[in-house]
Formats: structure tokens, sequence, C-alpha cells
């Protein structure tokens, strides 16, 4: 089974490799997507493979014809509720039909891509363009993946690998995990007003992932640490291709091969330590997400650290949601017993 996993690892790391030089010899605007898509939907069964390719696909089409509708919603915070009331909404549905978790989840990440992050604007219309690119690039990945990943399972037909379920799930009620996001998402808001920046559109988008990641959780706190660790690993990856690359001037292909090993290691130990697996993978799908929301530190290094500042300040806003969910759930379970 070990010869088998460091195959697969070898062959995403490979993977990875060859949609950066298409990438990069294309001109492609948005190469984060097709990272992020990665290691979301590779699986080492076909069955698994093939449902997550379809989910990734059809979840953005459905996020992006949400987008749509609310397209003549002009005004700037209306427009914003209008999306966190559908992120609740989904959030809501990825509990009650935990088979589809995937697919809501992945409704979620395209509204925050692009409707949270560019809430600023109120103009869904807008997007749309740049969402035909993003399905393309999400193409691309399943394209990438599709043959090598047959030929690998076609050759080791003995192989069996086991999805393991996240560690530490356990549901929260609707009334939590809607106190959860009311708070998270007026936390937000009002830190937006005080202090708009670039750099808090993206933290929105990031905060959209965070949430909708732990929606299955009761108890979110071990999932916050968690996050914590992820975004400090992946701003490590960030800093080395945007400070200690360019410094060194190292060409385009040596950044290239350093990003394939440590994806390629990362998905090795998401396999090695199956119910760490969301942990490991989050860190390949935050990481382009990070690089992509943050300017060079080098040009503006007081902008980098307001993104990393402001993610850290997210997962406390989740962290807090969390705490009052509890405390008001159980002073109206105890009324009710009382009564």
């Amino acid at each position: 089974m070990t010869k088998e996993l460091k195959s697969l690892s070898v062959l995403y790391g490979c993977i990875v490799l060859a949609l950066l030089f298409l990438q990069h010899y294309y001109k492609l605007p948005h190469p984060e997507w097709g990272l992020l898509t990665l290691p979301l939907i590779f699986s080492p069964t076909r069955k698994n493979f093939f449902h997550k390719s379809i989910y990734r696909v059809s979840a953005t089409f459905f996020g992006a014809f949400l987008l749509f509708a609310l397209s003549g919603v002009t005004n700037r915070y209306l427009y914003y509720a209008c999306l966190v009331c559908l992120i609740m909404l989904i959030s809501h549905l990825s509990i009650k039909y935990k088979k589809y978790f995937y697919f809501f989840f992945i409704i979620n990440v395209t509204i925050g891509i692009f409707g949270i992050g560019n809430f600023h604007s109120a103009d869904s219309q807008s997007v749309l363009p740049i969402i035909e690119d993003r399905i393309f690039e999400t193409l691309l990945s399943c394209a990438l993946i599709l043959i090598p990943l047959g030929i690998f399972l076609k050759i080791n037909k003995e192989f069996a690998f086991t999805n393991q379920p996240p560690h530490g799930m356990e549901e929260p009620t609707h009334f939590q995990l809607f106190l959860r996001a009311l708070i998270t998402y007026i936390g937000y808001i009002l830190l937006y007003i005080l202090a708009g920046t670039k750099a808090l559109q993206g933290a929105g988008v990031m905060l959209t992932i965070l949430f909708a990641s732990t929606t299955l959780y009761k108890n979110p706190v071990p999932m916050v640490y968690a996050k914590i660790k992820i975004i400090s690993f992946s701003a490590v990856i960030v800093f080395l291709l945007k400070v200690v690359s360019p410094y060194l001037n190292l060409p385009y292909y040596i950044n290239f091969l350093f990003i394939g090993c440590t994806y390629g290691y990362l998905m090795y130990m998401s396999f090695k330590h199956a119910k760490h697996e969301f942990f490991f993978k989050m860190i390949m799908v935050v990481g382009p997400v990070l690089y992509s929301i943050t300017p060079p530190p080098l040009v503006n290094p007081t902008a980098f650290g307001t993104v990393l500042a402001v993610f850290l300040i997210g997962i406390l806003f989740i962290y807090i949601g969390h705490q009052v969910s509890v405390r008001l759930h159980h002073q109206i379970t105890n009324k009710g017993n009382r009564l």
C-alpha cells in the first residue's frame, strides 16, 4: 500500500507541474483556480473522482446562476445580505443532505469568491466572464487528472483506498449554524466599514471558505486551531514564492518545481494520515487563494500582513459565533425544559 501511495503522490506532483506549465504557456489569467481544483477532485478511486469532477463543475455553474439571479440588486449592503442568506441556506442544506456536502461546499466557495469578494461593486454580471475562465480551468484540471489516474488504477487493479470521514465530525443544530453565520458575517461587514480595503475583500473570500468547511462541526473550535495552522503553512509557501524567490531571482520553472514537490508531499501526507486528509488538502486549497489575493510583500508588506491578520480575525468571528450560539442554545433549551 505504501508503495502505491508514494506513486500516487509522485503522479499528483507531476500533474501539478503539467498544469503550471500549461497555464504559463497559454498565459491563463487565474492559475490559482486550477491549483485549488486539483486537491479537491484528486481521489484514488474512479467513482469518487468522477463524482467530485461532476460536482465541481455543476456546483460552479449553479453558483454562477445564483449570482446572476441577484444581478438586479444594486445596493452593496443589500447585495451582501442576500449573499449571506444564500450561504446560510446552502450550509443548512449541506447538513440535511450530507451525501452532497461537497456539492454545496463548492457552491458556497463560488459565491464567496465572486460574490462576497466583490460585494463592494454589487455587480454580478461583470463577474460572469471571469466565472467562464474558472469553469475552463476546472475542466482543464479534471482532464489532466483523468488519463494518468485512469492508467494508474488500470495497472494497480488490486489497489484499494478508503476515504475517511473528517475527524471529529458532529452536526450542529440549524439554530447554532444560523447564529454562527450571523455573527461571523456581521462582524466582517463592520470590519469592512471601519477599514474597507482590498485585503478585507480577499479575506471575505477566505472567510466563506472557512465557514463552509466547518458547517458539519457542532464544535468548530478544534477546526479553528487547524485553520490557524493551515493559514500559517500556506503563508510560508506564499512567502517563499513572493519574497524569497524574487530576492534570489529564481526562474519560474524552479518555482513550479517547488510547488509540484510540495503539493506531492502534502498529498502523500493526506493519504498516509487519512483522518487528517482535510487538513493537508486545505493547505493546497488555501495556498493558491492566499497567493492570488496578496500583493508581493516587497512591494507592499503592510497589505500582505493585513490579509493574514484579517484571516485570523475572521477565524475569531467563527469562534465567537460558536460560543454565543452554544450559550443561547443552552438557555433556550433550559427554558423549554422548565416549561
